[in-house]
């Protein structure tokens, strides 16, 4: 008990500090903005620029922890379920996001210096902020909601509900499969530059896969103590199976029809989005395979 409640502790404190420190960014590019529009010079703000970017690092691990303490009260209670279900799903949504703040806080930079409106990107910046203080703030709710029922509890049984992260894993990975393949077409379909998409792909997959990550390495953890066999109940297994054969069986052909675009084409852009292409596309058929086998059958 006293480790979950220090846990709820930090996530609270990590929460308030990435909300004061959301709220610092949102001020520092609408007092940036002002200037690109008048195109003058950044030198007086350059600080305000370089703390909203380690500002949006913290955010990076920020996210990465408080989904993990998401997952620690969703194993544990059961209540809420739906609930904390969408806080994980939107956290996963507003740690990929993290890219386009990224990307719109450099693309600021570099066009108020070029003397071009920055209009779009401040716009960009803040709504995702939005999009990044929704979660915080469901994360603080959540976790405080579970560390007062904590506190009220007389006892500290070890309860574990597996099963739930274990659906829970199913859904992420429908996710990151599919924001993966979204953001591959939307390189394709735009036809990005090559050296766009060497800059972008490895970044892409960082963030888009780390919130599967963070469960994978959640799920390893709370198993330690098992041997493998034990990791997943025997319907569980049987799901795992037939997911891993019906994935195999989608993904040789699309596997086949990009080699043989490769070796036609022989596109550059092609060659570079095809291996993150049939990670994100496994992943999605693989999560979407084992949540029918596990829900409908």
């Amino acid at each position: 008990m006293k480790s979950r409640k220090r846990i709820y502790q930090i996530g609270i404190a990590l929460t308030l500090v990435a909300f004061s420190w959301l709220l610092y960014n949102f001020l520092a590019v609408s007092i940036i903005k002002p200037l690109t529009d008048n195109f003058l010079p950044l030198d007086s703000v350059y600080y305000y620029g370089v703390f909203v970017w380690v500002g949006l690092l913290y955010f990076f691990f920020y996210h990465i922890s408080s989904i993990t303490i998401l997952l620690v009260q969703i194993r544990r209670y059961k209540e809420d379920y739906v609930f904390r279900l969408i806080t994980i799903i939107l956290g996963a949504i507003s740690l990929m996001l993290l890219l386009g703040d990224a990307g719109s806080l450099s693309d600021i930079g570099k066009e108020s210096q070029m003397g071009w409106e920055t209009n779009l990107e401040c716009t960009i910046f803040h709504s995702l902020h939005i999009i990044h203080g929704t979660y915080m703030i469901m994360v603080l709710f959540m976790t405080i909601k579970a560390y007062k029922k904590l506190l009220d509890e007389k006892k500290d049984g070890e309860i574990g509900h597996d099963e739930i992260v274990f659906t829970v894993a199913q859904f992420l990975g429908i996710l990151c499969g599919f924001m993966g393949l979204f953001s591959v077409f939307i390189n394709l379909a735009l036809h990005r530059s090559v050296e766009f998409i060497k800059a972008v792909v490895l970044w892409n997959l960082l963030f888009i896969l780390a919130p599967y990550g963070i469960l994978v390495l959640f799920w390893i953890i709370i198993k330690l103590t098992e041997r493998p066999f034990q990791w997943y109940d025997e319907k569980q297994w049987h799901d795992v199976g037939r997911a891993t054969v019906t994935t195999l069986l989608i993904s040789l052909p699309i596997v086949m029809t990009l080699y043989l675009a490769n070796f036609t084409d022989m596109s550059i852009s092609l060659a570079l989005v095809s291996l993150p292409a049939m990670l994100y596309l496994s992943l999605l058929v693989f999560s979407v395979s084992i949540l029918y086998y596990n829900k409908f059958q």
